[in-house]
């Protein structure tokens, strides 16, 4: 598996976009164990996959990095797939663990929230309080605020910014989410 990560990573370079490469570089060469990746890829059963995923929960790693792992693991052996490497996706036949710890769900703040927090803000950066406030006000991610130019943001008939990219820190500008 080691060795055809290299050629599974540059076929990815091509079809997804630079952040998703290099999660699935950090997670399928980094995570994945050492015993994992000298192993062949048509001997991964759906068991061993179950067993990876259950090892990254109890190793301590949060639900979500375990499923963005289970996703590249996917996307892995999809690929072998097409190339002629093994029959079958072991990750389809994984039962995924449950989760045991509750979700953490999203908490947004009201206009008064935001108005409070906006005070405290202005009083250390006052520029810095007003790029929070309108980032709160628009729901614009800040890789999407960076990215804006003169002509996204509209005040006739009524105030409005049109998002058509973003641009992450490190990354070249690209369509959002």
């Amino acid at each position: 598996i080691g060795d055809l990560l290299a050629a599974f990573l540059v076929h990815r370079e091509a079809t997804v976009a630079e952040k998703t490469v290099n999660t699935e570089r950090y997670l399928l060469c980094r995570v994945t164990p050492e015993h994992m990746l000298r192993r062949s890829v048509g001997s991964v059963t759906s068991r061993d996959v179950e067993a990876l995923l259950t090892g990254l929960l109890a190793a301590g790693s949060a639900y979500g990095s375990m499923r963005r792992y289970r996703d590249a693991l996917r996307a892995f052996f999809a690929w072998s797939m097409r190339e002629g490497l093994r029959a079958d996706n072991p990750v389809a036949g994984a039962v995924v663990p449950r989760r045991t710890a509750p979700a953490h769900e999203m908490q947004p703040w009201s206009h008064d929230d935001l108005r409070v927090q906006y005070e405290a803000w202005a009083n250390l950066n006052a520029d810095a309080a007003e790029i929070a406030r309108f980032l709160g006000l628009t729901g614009l991610r800040w890789s999407e605020a960076r990215a804006l130019i003169v002509a996204d943001v509209s005040l006739v008939p009524y105030p409005s910014v049109l998002v058509q990219r973003a641009r992450p820190e490190g990354t070249a500008v690209r369509t959002t989410k």
